[in-house]
């Protein structure tokens, strides 16, 4: 009768344990499946490398809680070491570098200069399209017109 006693709470002492375990484990194992998720998707070498050195951490504190040989975390004072750890790391300077203007100065000559301009405007009469074409059909008949006209100015 004492022997059976004795199983039984062993049993249940065995049973209730390895539910405990589960439920502490949960949150190793979904940060285990997280990671794998992130190596099923697409990454880059280097990527690759951090992601199976965090599986294999996280699988190994995982495996170790399923089996109980996991230390118990203690909580320790983390705001003040992160306090210290922020005065204490120098900030980045900034480089200010001097913004170079842009220099892409356009330069349209003219084709005649002088009193020979002045004439050119005076005979130059464009077409009433050519104020603003909408179409580069029109355009291309307002440079036709232009052309046509220069040679009948270049005759007089």
């Amino acid at each position: 009768m004492n022997n059976t006693r004795i199983v039984v709470t062993l049993t249940l002492l065995m049973g209730s344990s390895g539910l405990h375990a589960k439920t502490n484990c949960s949150s190793y194992e979904t940060k285990l499946n997280t990671i794998q998720s992130k190596q099923r998707q697409g990454y880059s070498a280097s990527q690759g490398v951090k992601l199976a050195k965090q599986e294999r951490a996280a699988y190994n504190k995982w495996w170790d809680c399923k089996r109980g040989k996991l230390k118990k975390a203690t909580k320790k004072a983390k705001g003040d070491k992160k306090l210290l750890k922020r005065e204490l790391k120098p900030k980045a300077l900034i480089k200010l570098t001097t913004v170079k203007p842009l220099t892409n100065n356009i330069r349209i000559k003219a084709k005649y200069h002088g009193a020979k301009q002045q004439a050119w405007l005076d005979f130059y009469q464009p077409l009433a399209i050519c104020k603003s074409p909408k179409k580069l059909s029109t355009f291309a008949k307002c440079l036709k017109d232009e052309e046509r006209q220069q040679l009948l100015f270049e005759q007089q």
